[in-house]
């Protein structure tokens, strides 16, 4: 066997798998500070995680050498700080006082790696995390097993009051319920051979894959990508096994939408398609036991299906005896929040906002008037009230079942996107303007009335709808003036809204959240801040300005201009006299000042073209030339001038190229790279 084998289990009851990761990782971490912070080393550690259990595996764990007295005893002064605060008296390690004679590591590693397991099993107990018997111990979920070993020992410690050992369990079901390691290598082959459970996450999902492969070629199908949930039930099994079951063919007739989501979400399904991409009848599911005739399992699958698709059929079917339009009054009886009225008020307004856009962006309002009164109310079907999720979506089915224009009918859908599911952005102008409308509408009536996301809190989804409505604008390069469209939104509320200042609010939130982007996309932040210092009220204008500055960023173009800004704003943070409006010709006393001020006003008529066209590249082109007719005048002038009326001119016509060399961004404020 080998030696230096370091395992440590940790059973426990179900873990919810949107944790288990985290909290495996969790472990994974701590041990490799822990480890590293007392001078352990190691050839490589594996985690691994399933439903039951989280667990780690050190191969070749030792010291990184012999080490003397004063070195270990250094450290036992950290681990017999630590001991005494856990009241672990037990774990108290002595040294001998043999001046420089070495000690080897094998007589006091066992201990060592109690105190560290023990350290780090109660850092991981968080007051969040359960409780239970009559203890205070705390985890995820409660623990019922400790196994810890190095090689053929058990390394002792008490804790979640229970003693560590040498014996793990086995599957629930089909595997032995106490298997006993001689040395710690047998893990976690062990586990898999007498305990029927495969430990390792990725081996897990590899079957699972290779399994539903298998599956779907027998009835020439296929899936879509599937991974987060392959994923989840790869967290939530311990011996996977994949089957296929069927659904009668005439619940192909309910939206395809409605059908996945029921599989998915609900019974955690995989649904199949045929090479065409077209919903077929069958459905991949996953079990945790291994028998040995699966026939009565798929029956009880197949009969539990097609039950929920009989009810969404009559539910269905109650929802299309009135149009889509009979639900509109009916909003009002629906509150969009206490202090903001109701969905019938909330529908106008969106209604008013996007005739706003649509006027602003030179679009059809034909059918917008009627997009956006029945843009909720889906929300009073039983289909919504029975899968909330699906708003928008059965909005739409039942628009197109209406016989309404489709582009109505698609933009009930999609007036959510991009939601946090789907990234896509609304494929038509009545559904952008929606979309934008009412988000919009969200984040005036949430701030006008102070609620603010708070940290990773947000139950409004107000960082979403921000983000989302910078998307669309940007997307669609829309010349929408967004400050002006939340001061509207805000007057549509009719003095409901206590915050003074929720103009200036939202468009902050907004700025902050674009800002945010851009920083995800790696931008450099040194010139995004140099242009949103410009406070532009066109989002389409700041990207653009992105754009280009990132092109131009790190060049000897930009570099040049950079450098003269600063000069020039020294200049005249040193000035405290006042500066002239205009620049006076007839106080010009040198060629070099001459060729600038009329070089200045021949760009200056140019830059203000380019400016209406937005081009932002020719702009800084242009100022790169003007830029070497300034450095040849500051280097052949001088600008504190001992002549008062000269002084001020120089200081006036460097305003004035300041001002010009801040019309994209402040150059002052980037750093020269």
């Amino acid at each position: 066997m080998k030696k230096g084998i370091f395992v440590i289990e940790i059973g426990t009851e179900e873990l919810p798998y949107k944790q288990l990761k985290v909290i495996s990782n969790e472990l994974y971490i701590n041990f490799i500070r822990e480890l590293d912070e007392f001078s352990f080393i190691y050839k490589k550690i594996n985690n691994y995680y399933s439903s039951r259990r989280i667990s780690l595996k050190i191969y070749n764990l030792k010291f990184k050498k012999n080490i003397n007295k004063t070195y270990l005893l250094n450290n036992l002064k950290i681990f017999n700080k630590y001991i005494v605060k856990i009241n672990q008296n037990n774990y108290n390690i002595n040294v001998k006082n043999n001046s420089n004679q070495l000690i080897k590591y094998k007589k006091y590693i066992k201990k060592i790696l109690a105190i560290l397991v023990n350290k780090i099993l109660h850092k991981m107990q968080k007051k969040t995390y359960m409780r239970w018997g009559n203890t205070n111990n705390r985890f995820l979920r409660p623990v019922h097993s400790l196994l810890i070993m190095l090689d053929k020992k058990i390394i002792n410690i008490d804790i979640f009051g229970i003693k560590s050992s040498r014996s793990t369990f086995g599957h629930r079901f089909m595997g032995k319920q106490n298997i006993i390691l001689k040395h710690a290598d047998e893990y976690p082959e062990i586990l898999f051979n007498k305990g029927k459970v495969i430990v390792k996450n990725k081996k897990r999902k590899e079957k699972i894959k290779n399994m539903i492969v298998n599956k779907i070629n027998k009835i020439n199908g296929k899936i879509k990508s599937e991974n987060k949930l392959i994923n989840e039930i790869a967290s939530l099994t311990e011996w996977p096994i994949v089957l296929i079951g069927s659904f009668k063919k005439k619940y192909l007739h309910i939206p395809k939408e409605i059908l996945i989501y029921v599989m998915r979400n609900l019974y955690k399904f995989i649904p199949i398609y045929n090479n065409n991409n077209i919903l077929v009848p069958y459905f991949i599911f996953i079990i945790n036991i291994e028998i040995k005739k699966y026939k009565k399992i798929i029956k009880e699958h197949e009969i539990v299906l097609c039950n929920r698709f009989k009810d969404i059929e009559f539910l269905i079917n109650q929802d299309y005896k009135n149009s889509l339009e009979f639900y509109y009054l009916s909003l009002n009886n629906i509150l969009f929040h206490e202090k903001l009225g109701t969905m019938l008020e909330k529908t106008k307004r969106i209604k008013n906002i996007s005739l706003k856009i649509a006027k602003i962006i030179n679009v059809d309002i034909t059918n917008i008037k009627r997009a956006a009164m029945l843009s909720k109310c889906d929300l009073l079907t039983r289909m919504v009230f029975e899968f909330p999720d699906m708003q928008g979506i059965i909005g739409m089915y039942h628009a197109l079942k209406d016989n309404e224009n489709k582009n109505i009918a698609l933009s009930l859908k999609e007036q959510y996107y991009p939601s946090l599911f789907v990234k896509k952005i609304p494929s038509n102008h009545i559904s952008l303007l929606l979309a934008i409308a009412d988000k919009i509408d969200n984040l005036v009536g949430m701030i006008g009335i102070n609620i603010y996301p708070k940290g990773g809190n947000d139950p409004f989804g107000l960082r979403r709808s921000a983000i989302s409505i910078i998307k669309i604008i940007l997307h669609n390069k829309l010349l929408i003036d967004v400050k002006k469209i939340i001061e509207e939104n805000k007057l549509l509320f009719n003095h409901n809204l206590f915050n003074l200042n929720v103009t200036n609010d939202v468009f902050n939130f907004l700025l902050k959240r674009m800002i945010n982007l851009y920083n995800k996309e790696g931008h450099n932040k040194n010139y995004i801040n140099a242009i949103f210092y410009k406070n532009d009220k066109f989002f389409i204008d700041i990207d653009k300005k992105i754009s280009v500055i990132s092109y131009f960023y790190k060049s000897n173009i930009l570099n040049k201009l950079i450098l003269t800004s600063k000069r020039i704003f020294k200049f005249l943070l040193k000035s405290n006299e006042k500066i002239n409006k205009k620049i006076n010709k007839k106080n010009l006393q040198n060629e070099y000042e001459i060729l600038l001020v009329n070089n200045l006003y021949i760009s200056k008529k140019k830059i203000e073209k380019l400016l209406q066209k937005k081009d932002y590249k020719s702009i800084i082109i242009e100022l790169s030339s003007l830029n070497y007719i300034v450095e040849n005048y500051l280097k052949n002038t001088m600008i504190n001038d001992p002549i008062k009326i000269i002084r001020i001119n120089r200081l006036t016509i460097l305003k004035k190229l300041l001002k010009l060399f801040s019309c994209i961004c402040d150059l002052s404020l980037l750093n020269i790279k």
